[in-house]
């Protein structure tokens, strides 16, 4: 099943994202916020890279009706 390499304990290398966050708000920290900042950073990081994706778009993508589009 995917996750089950995931531990719920705050001693693993790895944890659930969702974990973390229930851990954050425990400790009395903005988990809103948190997930705002992350969004905003995930937004930006879309925007920047939008050029060169455009760009691969155009030199991979056949425009052939023949050829199915896929990215």
């Amino acid at each position: 099943m995917p996750g089950d390499e995931f531990q719920n304990d705050d001693k693993s290398s790895k944890q659930l994202f969702s974990a973390l966050l229930k851990r954050f708000e425990t400790e009395g920290k903005d988990v809103s916020e948190l997930n705002e900042q992350i969004e905003d950073i995930v937004q930006k990081t879309v925007i920047a890279l939008e050029p060169y994706l455009k760009n691969a778009y155009h030199c991979f993508v056949s425009t052939s009706p023949d050829i199915p589009r896929a990215f």
